[in-house]
């Protein structure tokens, strides 16, 4: 801390006795932190590893901070640290004892293809435990696990393991070596942002760096009666995710949408089955293109854009609008990003409201008189909106 008395003195020097006294102050919170800093490992069986891990994770009041070093500690004793190379990562005796459970419920389908509930429950608790190290997929890869578990009668029974189940274990059988690390110094900055919504008759993304990249997608009948907005919302970023695989592919995205549940199943799964099979959809779609999901809620009032291109009235299925765009000229590519502000803003929002409804009433009484879709609108709305 030598060099921090530098200002100090000259601070004394040029009568600057405020800044003198804000700089000793600074100083001596310091050392107060680091003197903390030093008992905390004299105390610690794990030493300066439960410093790291302790200031890895800081807290907002003083009065957690002896849980907070308790906690430190534990995460420093049950996994291997690796300083030089800047990693973490599971001791083998806990991975011999994942694998040994595994093997056990092998063995059990095997003879019986029943399982007992207590040792499917203990493989979940064990996978779970070790999502320091190996991240959210440890919650998204035992969702089906946890779903057999619950059919359970009571902790004495014996459960019939779902495919989906039996996939997860096998997962985790040949895959838990590849993932066994967490890097100190891992980059989260991302190269790409998108921001994807749905509405009642379809779906839309795009991405904010590229104006030539925009997905949009109408909802089938069936899926159009579908009232979960979850469902909805869940069902877009996979398809805008599928759509716009040229433009994302191995690069680490943010992804924004304005439902707060999406976000907790892209990241962590869910209960529900039909939501859960989209889950793992993402996951795997994101795992053979080399792409990082970071997926992060918004407010609805800062995901216009995608709201409104999930409103767009379209025949063509979900798709990304390449052929149009790249007809355009040069001095009209630069003006995409303006088209959903610019329609939401021309009109008051019951004039929109009411054009719309008003369109939506022409496009049924055309289909009941069997007039084909393609001449109901000749022009595209993406058309309409640039014009």
């Amino acid at each position: 801390m030598n060099q921090d008395y530098g200002p100090v003195v000259w601070a004394i020097d040029n009568s600057k006795t405020d800044h003198a006294r804000e700089t000793v102050n600074e100083i001596v919170d310091k050392v107060k932190k680091r003197n903390k800093l030093i008992k905390i490992a004299d105390i610690s069986e794990a030493g300066w590893e439960t410093v790291k891990q302790y200031e890895a994770n800081p807290v907002a009041s003083n009065s957690e901070d002896e849980n907070k070093i308790n906690k430190a500690e534990n995460r420093a004793l049950r996994y291997n640290i690796d300083t030089e190379k800047a990693l973490l990562s599971i001791p083998s005796d806990r991975l011999s004892k994942l694998y040994q459970t595994i093997q056990d419920i092998e063995t059990c389908l095997a003879h019986s293809e029943i399982v007992h509930v207590r040792t499917v429950a203990s493989l979940v608790g064990q996978i779970v435990s070790m999502s320091y190290v190996i991240g959210n997929i440890a919650y998204l890869m035992t969702k089906y696990l946890s779903m057999d578990v619950i059919t359970a009668c009571s902790w004495d029974s014996y459960i019939i393991l779902s495919e989906q189940s039996i996939g997860n274990i096998k997962f985790w059988k040949y895959k838990i070596s590849n993932i066994n690390f967490k890097r100190f110094n891992f980059n989260l900055s991302c190269n790409t942002i998108v921001y994807t919504d749905a509405s009642n008759t379809g779906y839309g993304g795009s991405i904010v760096e590229n104006p030539k990249s925009i997905a949009h997608g109408m909802w089938s009948s069936s899926e159009a009666q579908n009232s979960q907005s979850t469902w909805k919302e869940l069902t877009a970023v996979r398809n805008v995710l599928l759509s716009l695989l040229d433009f994302i592919k191995d690069k680490r995205l943010k992804w924004f949408t304005d439902n707060q549940n999406v976000v907790s199943i892209i990241t962590k799964g869910s209960m529900k089955g039909h939501l859960q099979d989209i889950s793992c959809d993402i996951y795997q779609s994101c795992l053979r293109h080399n792409i990082s999901l970071d997926v992060e809620w918004v407010p609805r009032t800062q995901n216009e854009n995608a709201d409104f291109i999930s409103r767009i009235v379209d025949s063509d299925d979900w798709s990304v609008f390449n052929r149009e765009i790249a007809d355009l000229p040069d001095e009209l590519l630069n003006s995409l990003n303006l088209i959903p502000d610019l329609l939401t803003e021309s009109k008051a929002a019951n004039t929109v409201k009411k054009y719309y409804n008003g369109f939506r009433r022409w496009k049924s009484w055309a289909l009941s008189h069997q007039i084909p879709e393609c001449d109901i609108l000749p022009s595209k709305p993406f058309h309409v909106a640039l014009y």
